[in-house]
Formats: C-alpha cells, sequence, structure tokens
C-alpha cells in the first residue's frame, strides 16, 4: 500500500515538472515574440477563454476532455503507431504537428503550441521508454490538465 502511494507520489510529481516546464516555454515563446513584433498583442490570439468562461461545459472541455482526448490521439495513438515501425523522433514530430494544428488560432499560437506538444510528446516518450511504475498516459494527461487549468485562470484573472 505504502508503495502504490510512493508511486502516485513520484507521478505527481513528474507531471508538475512537465507543467513547469512548459510554463517557461510559455513565457520563453511570450518573450520572443514581444521582442521580435512590435504589436505582439494582435498576433497572440489564442481560444477565446473569456467570452466562453460563463459556460460550465467549456470550462469542462477545455480542463479535463481536452488533455484526455489529445493524449489519447496524438501521444498515445500517433506515437505509438511510430513506435511500432521504430521512428520514434518521427512520431514525436508528427504527433507534435497534428497537436500544433488543431490550435489554429493565429500564427504565434501554432507556433507556441507546437513548442508546448514537443515537451508533451517527449516526455511521453522518455516515460513510456523508463519502465516506470506510472502510466505515461495518466502524467502527460495531467501535465496538460494542468497547463490548461494555469492558462485559464491566467486568462480569467486579468479580466
Amino acid at each position: 500500500m505504502i508503495l502504490r502511494h510512493i508511486n502516485l507520489y513520484a507521478g505527481l510529481k513528474l507531471a508538475i515538472k512537465i507543467f513547469l516546464v512548459s510554463k517557461v516555454l510559455t513565457l520563453l515563446t511570450d518573450f520572443l515574440f514581444s521582442s521580435l513584433v512590435s504589436n505582439f498583442s494582435l498576433i497572440k490570439e489564442g481560444p477565446s477563454f473569456i467570452s466562453q468562461s460563463d459556460s460550465f461545459m467549456f470550462i469542462i472541455q477545455v480542463i479535463f476532455l481536452a488533455p484526455i482526448i489529445e493524449t489519447l490521439l496524438f501521444n498515445y495513438c500517433v506515437q505509438e503507431f511510430f513506435e511500432k515501425n521504430k521512428r520514434r523522433l518521427t512520431g514525436v514530430v508528427v504527433s507534435t504537428f497534428l497537436f500544433a494544428l488543431t490550435h489554429c488560432y493565429s500564427v504565434y499560437y501554432v507556433i507556441y503550441t507546437f513548442l508546448i506538444g514537443l515537451v508533451f510528446s517527449f516526455s511521453y516518450l522518455i516515460i513510456r521508454g523508463s519502465n516506470s511504475k506510472f502510466s505515461s498516459f495518466s502524467i502527460i494527461a495531467f501535465a496538460h490538465f494542468l497547463h490548461n487549468l494555469s492558462t485559464l485562470l491566467v486568462e480569467l484573472s486579468s479580466t
């Protein structure tokens, strides 16, 4: 029983580390784009959290369903397909590219999502290959959940 709790703790700790890397990458992307583009606010369009934030179903979709479905589709299905063909790096790039294409709100957002997708995809690959006691799917889905939750909270607090 204690060993199970230790494994859960290790899995949560890993998910939080992945989440923190994704947030640092968010800050770096924002910094680079704002340095390169004078009118950064015009190209930083993303999903309209504010206009839909009053919708309970929208919040459920963004925070809970999207991380599960996107991890299932892009990490589990796509990466596992390429894994069977011994093409791990191709699987990471293809799954990340498809993940980014499903977030076509703006040029910035596609690039931003591609970079975040790389973090999730490489993390999935590393966790999966480590023969660990916890599921790479659940760790990545939870990290994605934390990322979406924090983005939503920041967006809502800025209104």
